[in-house]
């Protein structure tokens, strides 16, 4: 089944889920891989239905990393393990909770409203801090390469700090919805042939920082130019993706701009001051926002999986204020120098160099406050 279908408060659907679970017939619901069916990426659901139980639980399994279409040893043994934990549940042997599957009962799955998404049930997953802190080597040497190639002396001043000066700490969390005012973008019905630039889902995938030139053009009425126009420091992110990696990637824009945004986006506009916008964007390409997505999104498909709700329940970790100015100014300076400069190689190594930051000097210092480790 499409994924929608664990997760859909359709007045018609949502009460034929709840038919089928008060009435015991289903036994488990398993995520497949991205994939298997031909022609799509997206990830689909293997519903088991069983007459005659008895049994008041479910067994939800997140087999989204097994090999179910290959030929190999390998795709034999994860369907086996597939297999046998569904004959061991079947059988009243297996407990309560794996690494990636979990048993719950009716009255937990009543708690949340009868969402049937596995990653609802499963423990969030551990991100690996060990290959994390191998990549330091990497980063530095990524560093000097910059310094020695790029002469710009801003930008040089703002890439050593972080090869010289300890990493900021981060104690501090806030939810999204506290942290942002959020709206959506414009509904397209019979809007593509316009004439106004508009952000969408691609651009926002692809970009930290919204580009000066966006390559779709929308019909836009001038009552709505004032709702929908993109202005500085406004942070877009995608609601929809075909994969799990590309939901929910923050793009912020760098300057007012005489363009909207569309349906499938969402706009947030920081209003706690203890918040950088430039910060939360570069947050929002991290491995602990990822989980977050992870851990608030009911179910991963092509259509709409974020809505303000689900998104107003992500934890937002930050550093004191100075720590934020301090990413910000070395993302702000990256930006600049990418503007202007007419090396391509530069630009591309820059591109490479952010990410790596992200992970460096957010996604590490995060994962070790959060274990009590040092830096």
């Amino acid at each position: 089944m499409p994924n929608g279908s664990l997760t859909t408060k359709n007045s018609r659907e949502q009460p034929i889920r709840c038919g089928f679970l008060y009435d015991r017939l289903v036994e488990a619901i398993i995520e497949l891989p991205e994939g298997v069916f031909v022609g799509t990426k997206i990830s689909c659901c293997l519903w088991a239905l069983r007459k005659n139980r008895k049994e008041d639980t479910v067994l939800f399994a997140d087999a989204s990393k097994f090999d179910l279409k290959g030929k190999t040893d390998h795709a034999e043994a994860d369907l086996n393990k597939l297999i046998d934990t569904v004959q061991r549940y079947r059988a009243g042997q297996l407990p309560r909770q794996g690494d990636w599957y979990a048993i719950a009962a009716l009255e937990e799955i009543k708690h949340k409203d009868y969402n049937l998404s596995p990653n609802f049930y499963l423990p969030l997953p551990d991100i690996a801090i060990e290959p994390i802190r191998e990549n330091r080597k990497n980063f530095i040497v990524q560093l000097d390469w910059l310094c020695d190639r790029i002469e710009d002396e801003t930008l040089v001043k703002c890439l050593r700090q972080w090869k010289e000066d300890p990493l900021p700490r981060y104690r501090n969390r806030i939810l999204l919805g506290e942290a942002c005012r959020i709206t959506g973008g414009m509904t397209p019905p019979d809007r593509t042939e316009g004439d106004v630039m508009a952000a969408d889902v691609k651009t926002v995938i692809r970009h930290l920082f919204l580009p000066d030139d966006l390559p779709a053009r929308m019909k836009v009425f001038p009552s709505e130019i004032q709702k929908y126009r993109i202005c500085k420091e406004d942070i877009f992110i995608n609601r929809s993706s075909e994969t799990k990696a590309q939901l929910g990637c923050g793009c912020i824009a760098m300057k007012d701009m005489k363009a909207v945004f569309g349906s499938y986006l969402k706009r947030l506009r920081v209003v706690s001051k203890e918040l950088l916008p430039l910060y939360l964007a570069a947050y929002m390409r991290s491995a602990v926002y990822r989980r977050e997505i992870e851990r608030v999104s009911p179910a991963y498909t092509a259509r709409v999986n974020l809505n303000r709700e689900s998104l107003s329940a992500i934890y937002i970790y930050y550093p004191a204020m100075a720590g934020q100015e301090r990413i910000a100014e070395t993302l702000r300076a990256v930006h600049d120098f990418s503007e202007r400069t007419e090396d391509g190689g530069s630009r591309d190594a820059l591109k490479q160099f952010v990410a790596l930051f992200i992970e460096q000097c957010i996604t590490y210092p995060i994962l070790c406050g959060q274990r009590g480790g040092d830096l």
